[in-house]
């Protein structure tokens, strides 16, 4: 027999950044809604937390990095795929 963990009202996604780094994000983000009976709460930084080291990569490898991923971004995603979000 199977093991059934009871669903909880609201799942915390806190994992630093694991948002940022997802491909299917509708996916994850529907998963982690489907486990919940209120609410998701995705806890993400304004900015990718590596974004402190584009600095470096250019000075030691010449290679420009991307300024985001970014919060408003991750936001704009969510839109995108029809799922709402508050922040």
């Amino acid at each position: 027999m199977e093991a059934k963990t009871p669903l909880p009202d609201v799942v915390v996604e806190a994992r630093h950044h694991v948002a940022y780094n997802v491909a299917a994000i509708k996916l994850f983000v529907e998963v982690l809604i489907a486990h919940a009976r209120d609410a998701l709460v995705v806890a993400n930084p304004v900015v990718h937390p590596m974004s402190c080291w584009n600095r470096a990569w250019e000075h030691f490898w010449k290679l420009g990095r991307p300024a985001g991923p970014t919060l408003d971004g991750f936001v704009a995603v969510l839109y995108a795929l029809s799922i709402s979000a508050e922040r």
